[in-house]
């Protein structure tokens, strides 16, 4: 077999038992898994859907010999959407029913107030359906956590953006559920808005318990709303759009986002929801003929049931948990490197989704612009000048066959590093990769990059003076590719100067001197040499001049003076415990082994980092910041806020 890709020997767990400390829920027999849905509640009607499709994705996994000759079996549980009663389901599944994970819980409020609950008792909370990025601050960041599905924020931002490019809407409205959902929603809409040079003309809350959302869409109209996004579920879906309907209101349109969208809302709605707009993953009549079939044997298995995107989500989300998917992601993956669809609508749609990012991540943010221009500054030569993003005229003018020539060159198996960590053995991957990827051709590599960065042999520096709160700096310094030996030298430095409240630059700067709010560094690992950064936010009314003279104050003492073995010591035993976290999760493993097989040149060099932390010396930390440190070697951007 022509072996076109690197596969990594990364069968690093016998089962996912691994993944936590929790040891109840599985016999000789069976794996018991658990999870609490909304079986009374508001949103209940469409629990069936979601329900069925796990249902069908374990009973298919029990036909074919369960895991490990283990059969599935999943107890249900009622959250009524009312977070209490999560938190008393969750604490049933633990305590009673001895499950060994809870998958695919649903609700934004009931997992955020039960995951913490889940993750202390050591059992893995898998795939909650519940597109909050504060789920996983609740939960601690822990690593018995997986998250699936996209946050609300990036959802409705992608939606309303398409929205007022599609047809041009100048006066947008929200109407939203008071709490966790039309907050995390609302982040997304208004955001959006802010990208299109528009501002919310109106907002309205309602209540979870509401049924009468007359004021609500009074108050849009009264507003010349042409816009009304909605964070909704169900039932106030259907309400709000019979409202809009009684009014006579025909110049307006509505969006809603996925808990609105659902299958369920068009069989209770029927006329009264035609026209809703509705932002997700799925869209009827567009799927691929694999989820076609599924739809089909969904409709064979559940009386007729017609499937939405619920079930057929929680189908999939419930697929990720056996390993008994990995042929179906190895042909997904195969599919993906050779029947790309070149769509020029779809094209030209992405077009404005890839401007849309560019003016939330660079032009409407001040962080992000001044990085850009950072970079931009720093790299006279070399490709790294350029922004990942692309520059506006990179967006505007970039063809289809432009496209086409990337597609080729980068997505084959010839230049793709497949990492596989979990339940599987090498013989079984190879003989998965021979079927899907042996047979796809090799491409022409990527051109080698032949341009070098010259030396910097002198500061530079940039302004930009924009309406901001605070100043922000960014002070940049070249340093080597990641494969470089000084690379493992710089990640203690790092953690010298940053890591913590105790590190020096946070000591210094915002605990003595008082001079900033934070203080921080981003160290790049890169193919080539790039940049190590240093990420000031003065205090208001400093001077940035004095933020300035305290960080360089506190670099020279590290180029000149010797660091205390403790320090040291405090240093290595950091990195090492971040390092030894990332190993005990599965998602951890995978991606540090593909990122030293990618940015470091081999991923056995994972298993000496250990060694190679340990053997820095005080003299290599010394010289290492002397080296590069240096008033030639750097690169100043300042924003520096001013009136509106």
């Amino acid at each position: 077999m022509k072996r076109y890709f690197k596969f990594l020997p990364a069968a690093l767990l016998a089962t996912m038992l691994g993944t936590t400390a929790h040891a109840g829920g599985v016999s000789d027999k069976e794996i018991v898994l658990g999870t609490h849905l909304d079986l009374s509640g508001p949103v209940a009607a469409g629990m069936p859907h979601l329900r069925n499709g796990m249902q069908m994705r374990i009973d298919e996994v029990n036909e074919a010999g369960g895991i490990n000759g283990r059969k599935l079996r999943i107890v249900v549980e009622d959250n009524g959407s009312q977070p209490q009663l999560a938190v008393r389901a969750v604490d049933k599944l633990i305590r009673s029913d001895d499950v060994f994970a809870i998958v695919n819980p649903f609700g934004s409020g009931p997992n955020a107030a039960a995951v913490k609950k889940s993750v202390d008792a050591g059992v893995l909370y898998f795939s909650p359906w519940a597109a909050s990025s504060v789920i996983q601050q609740i939960s601690g960041n822990s690593p018995l956590l997986f998250t699936t599905t996209p946050n609300y924020n990036t959802v409705m931002h992608k939606g309303v953006d398409w929205m007022v490019k599609k047809y041009g809407s100048k006066k947008v409205g929200y109407i939203y559920q008071e709490g966790p959902l039309g907050d995390l929603m609302g982040a997304g809409v208004k955001s959006a808005v802010q990208a299109n040079g528009l501002t919310l003309v109106a907002e309205a809350g309602y209540k979870v318990a509401d049924i009468d959302f007359s004021s609500q869409v009074a108050r849009m109209k009264a507003a010349g709303t042409d816009l009304i996004v909605i964070a909704t579920v169900t039932r106030e879906t259907v309400g709000i759009m019979s409202e809009v309907k009684k009014l006579g209101w025909k110049d307006v349109k509505v969006l809603t986002g996925n808990p609105g969208r659902t299958g369920i809302v068009l069989q209770l709605g029927k006329d009264t929801v035609e026209g809703l707009y509705g932002v997700g993953v799925w869209k009827a009549g567009t799927e691929a003929p694999e989820v076609k079939g599924w739809k089909d044997n969904f409709k064979k298995r559940f009386n007729n049931m017609e499937p939405d995107e619920n079930a057929l989500l929680s189908y999939v989300y419930t697929d990720w948990f056996p390993a008994t998917a990995l042929d179906l992601m190895f042909d997904m993956e195969a599919d993906r490197m050779r029947n790309l669809a070149f769509d020029p609508k779809i094209i030209e749609s992405e077009r404005g989704v890839v401007y849309s990012e560019r003016r939330t991540s660079v032009d409407n943010s001040n962080q992000g612009l001044l990085y850009e221009q950072l970079r931009a500054a720093a790299f006279t030569a070399h490709p790294y000048h350029w922004p990942v993003v692309g520059w506006p005229s990179d967006i505007e003018s970039w063809s289809m066959d432009d496209l086409k020539a990337h597609y080729k060159m980068g997505y084959a198996p010839n230049n793709c590093v497949m990492v596989v960590v979990g339940a599987v053995t090498e013989a079984r991957i190879m003989e998965l990769a021979k079927k899907y990827l042996e047979p796809l051709p090799q491409q022409p590599p990527p051109p080698a990059i032949r341009t070098k960065e010259p030396e910097q042999n002198g500061e530079r520096r940039v302004t930009i003076r924009k309406p901001a709160q605070l100043p922000i700096q960014l002070i940049g310094y070249h340093t080597p590719e990641g494969k470089h030996a000084d690379t493992t030298a710089l990640e203690v430095i790092d953690a010298i100067l940053t890591a913590g409240q105790s590190s020096r630059l946070y000591a210094r700067l915002v605990d003595k001197d008082q001079l900033a709010l934070n203080v921080g560094a981003r160290p790049e690992a890169s193919l080539d040499p790039g940049l190590y950064i240093f990420n000031i936010t003065p205090r208001a009314g400093i001077d940035t001049a004095k933020t300035e003279a305290a960080l360089f104050e506190e670099i020279e003492k590290l180029r000149t003076t010797p660091v205390p073995a403790d320090e040291l010591r405090k240093a290595k035993n950091q990195l090492l415990t971040q390092q030894y976290r990332q190993l005990k999760t599965i998602a951890g493993r995978a991606n540090l082994l593909g990122t030293f097989e990618v940015f470091f040149g081999d991923y056995n060099k994972l298993f000496t980092q250990g060694k190679d932390i340990e053997a820095i010396t005080p003299a290599d930390v010394q010289r290492v910041a002397a080296k590069y440190f240096t008033q030639n070697n750097r690169t100043v951007a300042t924003l520096i806020p001013e009136a509106k």
